[in-house]
């Protein structure tokens, strides 16, 4: 089930279609060059009508065969009777007030694809599995719906997606839930479901409380929220990164605090990691250069796991690393972690499975950290 978002030229920085790609599988299409192959087999169109200029929409009129038969959404400034009008003469389209909030227009989307946003699983993914990655899923996309349209984060959802995530990891190991989680379209989510994973695996060989578990976990579900202050553009970009780019992203912690910081329902140490969760024990990390003393275990644990997966994923830009080449690489960065934890997170990973694998040179692991940063 894929969506296609249709504008013409580039999305200006207050357009609604900026955040869709966190919540459907989504590409973006330019009006003056939309057709019948860009639509391909999309489930559903959204146009944004926002400085449609004359020849987009006539390329739009000409194409809109490809995709009259489709759910289309126009998004338009309904005070305004010209893009209204416009929008009309495209095809048979449902106007949605430009004013409105995103999340609104989240909500009409699903309610037009009904069914078709299913998730087709593997035969061998385990029924339990396919239940916690949906209950999780669900918490993520309110989560992120919370922080577009200010709402009340749901707290309680998220305690309890940490905790079923907990108890299947318990029971089977964390593989599952990783197959599970490459099923999900955004990057970010995955990461995120990722992390959460191994932060429960961990967690468990430390012996921690049922509730602290369930921090971690939580922790990690929430990590990147700052992230929903960055354009999909950049965060999904399929290439490196400009400097300016690589900037923004280092930025995510901050804007985690400036997201989570008015909210009294959010507990203290879910903030902490959401800020932290970049900082090193030796005072080199960011966003504000702590040193161990001032780090606490909820936040190390989840660095580590942040760091792993990142150098694990595949990306368009980069290959993945191996698992015995990644603990190479955290290995290789000393005092920045928390060694002992990293000594209880090795066996969790490092199976015999990958014992083919021989360490990277450094500089190589250096590199790739670098880049999954």
């Amino acid at each position: 089930m894929e969506i296609v978002l249709i504008a013409d030229g580039k999305l200006t920085e207050t357009s609604l279609l900026r955040k869709l790609p966190l919540f459907f599988q989504a590409r973006l299409a330019d009006m003056s060059g939309v057709s019948e192959r860009a639509i391909g087999d999309a489930s559903l169109v959204v146009i944004d009508m926002c400085r449609a200029t004359p020849d987009g929409i006539k390329n739009l009129k000409r194409a809109a065969k490809s995709f009259a038969q489709l759910p289309v959404i126009a998004i338009v400034d309904t005070a305004d009777r010209r893009e209204v009008v416009q929008a009309a003469s495209i095809c048979t389209v449902d106007l949605f007030d430009r004013a409105s909030d995103v999340d609104q227009l989240i909500r009409k989307i699903r309610e037009k694809l009904g069914d078709q946003s299913h998730v087709e699983y593997p035969d061998d993914l385990p029924g339990a599995v396919r239940e916690a990655f949906q209950q999780v899923t669900r918490t993520m996309d309110e989560i992120f719906l919370s922080t577009v349209s200010s709402s009340n984060m749901p707290v309680r959802m998220l305690v309890q997606s940490a905790k079923s995530i907990g108890e299947l990891v318990s029971r089977e190991g964390v593989g599952n839930w990783l197959r599970a989680v490459q099923l999900h379209h955004s990057h970010t989510c995955r990461h995120s479901m990722m992390v959460a994973g191994f932060a429960s695996a961990l967690a468990q060989a430390m012996d921690l409380s049922a509730a602290d578990q369930e921090t971690v976990v939580a922790g990690g579900l929430l990590h990147d929220i700052g992230k929903m202050k960055i354009p999909i553009s950049i965060l999904e970009k399929p290439g490196d990164l400009t400097d300016s780019e690589r900037a923004l992203i280092k930025k995510h912690p901050e804007f985690g605090r400036e997201i989570l910081k008015t909210r009294l329902e959010v507990p203290r140490e879910l903030k902490k990691i959401a800020v932290q969760h970049h900082e090193y024990l030796d005072g080199t990390g960011y966003p504000n250069g702590l040193k161990a003393k001032d780090i606490d275990q909820y936040v190390r644990i989840v660095t580590i796991c942040d760091i792993f997966c990142a150098l694990i994923e595949a990306r368009s830009y980069k290959d993945s690393l191996p698992p015995r080449a990644a603990v190479a690489a955290m290995k290789s960065l000393g005092s920045k972690l928390d060694q002992q934890l990293l000594a209880k997170f090795v066996p969790l990973v490092v199976t015999t499975e990958f014992a083919g694998v021989q360490r990277i040179p450094e500089d190589a692991a250096s590199e790739s950290l670098s880049r999954s940063a």
